[in-house]
């Protein structure tokens, strides 16, 4: 079937939830040999031993090997490091990091592809499969929404570039969600993964991708943030905000997987690169002032009173104080030339903008 209706919408992950982790393996029964990709710190606190204790089954691998913002080369040494190794699925358990890395590493092992680069310049090449792979996506933050897109990113450090692959192929096989996973996240990780979502939810609305169902995703994705962010900030141990927080950030990732994102994103991406700044605290900065020009544009908009309450508490969290830590304006403004990706900044909707007031998006004077 070919169609070809601009509000068709299809997202094949399937979205499981559970009380804990030990439900959570138990349920997903991984007999076989599987590779399991996570962060550091869930090592740390016992993930590795948990799996092998629940799955007596299982003879997984475990590769906690992910930083923030992973690099090609990062992901070029595991995927060296499985030439050879036969698994039944690969899980992925942590942040929007460490999920990316776990769908390129599933992609790779399921094409039988050695060179990450050439799998990035190249996914649509791709044509023969060389092995059925499960792919299960466990997040431990309430941000990237990476569980349920279609794509990945990954950077260049020495050339200074993100590379992003995106492709249907990358979707997860299921997505599962334990709140009590997030309950370890400390604040400032908690703020800048909620940054993210808040920022994905709104990229889906100013984009010219949108849909009936995307905007019901993204504004849903907004009332949640607006009533449990500040509850979640206040008391990293408020369970009930967690959980609502991951019911948001997967409304805002699925919202993207239909639009996929927009100005914001594109003004990260260089300042994230070349300077560093976390990509949640990178992408919303500026939000206040693009929350001002969508509704400049769209005065009759339904939905404005949420809106300014969204912008009303990004303004409250002085993000561009936070940004200062990282980056100077002067800096910022070098850096103009890179922030119009074609590929993120054409598909913001808002005409108004315009070279100087994308100026004064960057430096708020």
């Amino acid at each position: 079937m070919k169609g070809k209706n601009r509000n068709a919408f299809q997202n094949p992950v399937r979205l499981m939830f559970f009380s804990s982790l030990t439900e959570a393996i138990k349920d997903f029964d991984l007999n076989g040999r599987w590779l399991v990709i996570c962060s550091p710190g869930a090592i740390d606190r016992g993930l590795k031993n948990l799996i092998e204790e629940v799955s007596l089954t299982s003879n997984p691998d475990f590769f906690s090997e992910v930083s923030p913002n992973p690099t090609i080369d990062q992901i070029q040494n595991l995927v060296e490091s499985l030439s050879g190794k036969s698994y039944d699925g690969v899980v992925g358990v942590g942040g929007g990091s460490v999920l990316d890395t776990a769908k390129v590493a599933s992609m790779c092992l399921r094409y039988g592809m050695t060179d990450v680069r050439a799998l990035l310049e190249n996914v649509s090449n791709l044509s023969i499969k060389t092995k059925e792979l499960e792919t299960i996506l466990i997040p431990t933050t309430a941000g990237s929404g990476a569980e349920v897109t279609p794509f990945s990113t990954v950077w260049d450090p020495i050339e200074k570039r993100k590379l992003s692959i995106d492709d249907s192929r990358l979707y997860a096989s299921a997505a599962a969600y334990v709140p009590e996973l997030t309950l370890s996240t400390p604040y400032e990780q908690t703020l800048f993964s909620g940054l993210d979502a808040i920022s994905h939810a709104l990229e889906s609305i100013w984009n010219k991708n949108r849909t009936a169902l995307t905007m019901e995703f993204s504004l849903r994705s907004l009332e949640i943030f607006n009533e449990f962010m500040p509850f979640a900030l206040a008391d990293l141990s408020n369970a009930k905000a967690r959980e609502k927080l991951q019911i948001a950030s997967l409304f805002s990732g699925l919202a993207i997987s239909g639009t996929r994102t927009a100005v914001a994103h594109s003004i990260s991406y260089p300042i994230t690169m070349h300077h560093g700044v976390p990509h949640g605290l990178a992408c919303s900065f500026m939000l206040p002032e693009l929350i001002d020009l969508y509704i400049a544009e769209n005065p009759k908009d339904e939905n404005i009173q949420l809106f300014n309450e969204i912008k009303d508490f990004l303004l409250s969290l002085r993000l561009r104080d936070l940004i200062s830590n990282y980056v100077t304006k002067n800096d910022m403004v070098k850096l103009l030339p890179n922030m119009k990706d074609p590929k993120r900044y054409r598909n913001y909707s808002i005409e108004s903008l315009n070279d100087v007031n994308f100026l004064q998006l960057i430096v708020n004077e």
